[in-house]
């Protein structure tokens, strides 16, 4: 490289660089690994937020936008490693908590329209805001859309700062075991139905209707039999229906490795959820001993044991374990 006027107009600097560049005289070969995208990575990120377990990006772009959408996710209790230059190992329980202060987002467009969108699953207000060039972004049509799904915000000038009323995923929930004396199904009768009814009245899934869990209630009175060419379901009636064992824990759960039981749903109104007990959470012991020795069908026998059976669980959220005394109801 050296340094040399370039041109003949007279307002060229004479210090301009040159590099002159010989074309190769055979075809060029190699790798390229490009840069990561911080729109890509932003969007990696908060998906990873969202999700059970823990996600790892690689090959993502670190930069000021990836910078406040991490924080921001941090803020709401999502627990984020970057072990490397280019990689961040996301971990939570698939659930946004309110932040103690507002989330500053600088001048990200991406992180900052994401995040007012996502944050309506949070439970409570959360404020979104940015840097003096944000706050000059128009925001309306954003908040127009989401007026119409029910979520409330306040943005005085149609730009950040924008407060989000989040309502969380499911807000204040009803449950209850009722016994149907009334139902048929194909002319025939059953008296007793036991259902388990739930209820929601606010949060992002919202609804006034009380719906109803019987079909195993109903199923056990019958023997089915689906015939796949005439796409029909025939119930044989039983003579004496099968006795079912009710989970009486609330949680859902599964287990795809051996050292933990992972808690997929909590029912409301439950046990678990009298005991602290959240969706993500992971089972790794159960009565002083490790999940490993507890098989899916091991651990559905003791939940269904009889009400005030108490269960001594140790429970993992993240990085850190508790133990609790669950008592079946």
């Amino acid at each position: 490289m050296r340094r040399a006027k370039i041109g003949a107009a007279e307002n060229v600097p004479q210090t301009t660089a040159i590099m002159r560049i010989h074309p190769p005289k055979r075809p060029l070969k190699g790798g390229v690994a490009p840069p990561g995208s911080k729109s890509i990575t932003n969007r990696a990120l908060l998906l990873a937020a969202l999700a059970r377990g823990t996600s790892r990006l690689t090959g993502a772009l670190k930069s000021d936008d990836t910078r406040h959408m991490a924080e921001a996710l941090r803020a709401m209790g999502v627990t984020i490693d970057e072990p490397d230059a280019t990689t961040f190992v996301v971990s939570g329980d698939g659930r946004l908590r309110p932040p103690a202060q507002p989330l500053f987002l600088g001048n990200a467009g991406t992180a900052t329209r994401f995040l007012t969108a996502a944050v309506a699953l949070v439970d409570g207000d959360v404020v979104v805001d940015g840097d003096a060039h944000m706050r000059k972004r128009p925001i309306k049509p954003l908040l127009e859309a989401l007026a119409s799904l029910g979520v409330q915000t306040d943005a005085l000038t149609g730009c950040p700062p924008v407060t989000v009323h989040g309502q969380g995923t499911g807000g204040s929930n009803s449950g209850t075991i009722q016994t149907l004396t009334s139902f048929s199904i194909g002319g025939r009768a059953i008296p007793n139905i036991s259902a388990d009814f739930t209820q929601m009245k606010s949060g992002s899934f919202a609804s006034w209707t009380e719906a109803g869990d019987l079909g195993l209630s109903v199923l056990s009175h019958f023997t089915p039999t689906f015939d796949y060419a005439d796409e029909t379901l025939y119930l044989e009636p039983l003579a004496h229906p099968l006795s079912i064992l009710r989970n009486r824990s609330g949680l859902t759960f599964t287990k795809k490795e051996a050292k933990a039981i992972e808690v997929v749903a909590v029912r409301p109104n439950s046990a678990a959820s009298a005991a602290g007990i959240a969706a993500g959470d992971r089972i790794v012991a159960v009565n002083g001993k490790d999940a490993t020795e507890f098989s899916s069908a091991d651990f559905l026998e003791l939940v269904t044991a009889p009400a005030g059976t108490p269960l001594r669980l140790t429970v993992a959220r993240g990085s850190s374990s508790r133990d609790v005394t669950l008592v079946l109801r």
